[in-house]
C-alpha cells in the first residue's frame, strides 16, 4: 500500500463531493491519512471524539440488527460545518467535513455514493476486511473455541 494511493482516493472523494477535508481516522482517535484542511476545527480533538462515537455505534449496529457487514454512516451538521462519517472497517472510518461557510454540502445521497465507492477503493488498498469477513472470521474463531470448550467438558 502507498500512501499516494491512499491520498488520491482522499483528494479523489474531497473533489467530487465538494469537501473541505476528506480523512482516515482510527476508532482509538488517530488520524492516518488527510487530504485538505478546514479553518476552525481542531483535527485532532474532533478525530478524538469521532474516533469513540463511531466505535460505539459500530457496535450499536450489531446489537441492534444481530447481522453483521453493515456500514454505519453517521452525519454531524450545525450552522457552519458538516461532518460525514462512514465506517470502513470495525477500526477505520472515513470522514468528510464540509465547510458551509464556504459552500453548502451536496445532498446526502451523493455523499453516501461516494464515500461507499471510497471505502472500497480503501479497503483493498489498506488490505482491510471488510465488515462481512470480519465478522465471518470472528464467528468462525468463536465455534472452534466452543468446539475447544466441547472437548475439554464433554457432556456427562
Amino acid at each position: 500500500m502507498k500512501a499516494a494511493d491512499v491520498k488520491e482516493v482522499l483528494g479523489d472523494l474531497k473533489q467530487k463531493t465538494g469537501a473541505s477535508a476528506t480523512l482516515i481516522l482510527a476508532v482509538d482517535g488517530r488520524i492516518l491519512e488527510e487530504v485538505g484542511d478546514v479553518e476552525g476545527i481542531e483535527k485532532a480533538t474532533l478525530a478524538a471524539l469521532l474516533g469513540h462515537g463511531m466505535a460505539a455505534f459500530y457496535e450499536l449496529s450489531h446489537i441492534s440488527k444481530g447481522e453483521s457487514g453493515q456500514r454505519v454512516f453517521f452525519s454531524y451538521q450545525d450552522l457552519f460545518y458538516q461532518v460525514i462519517c462512514t465506517s470502513i472497517s470495525s477500526d477505520h472510518f472515513l470522514t468528510a467535513i464540509f465547510d458551509l461557510q464556504l459552500a453548502p454540502a451536496p445532498p446526502i445521497g451523493t455523499i453516501w455514493f461516494y464515500t461507499k465507492r471510497a471505502c472500497e477503493r480503501l479497503l483493498n488498498l489498506l488490505g482491510l476486511e471488510t465488515p462481512s469477513d470480519e465478522r465471518r472470521r470472528k464467528e468462525e474463531l468463536m465455534e472452534q473455541l466452543w468446539e475447544e470448550v466441547d472437548d475439554i467438558f464433554p457432556d456427562r
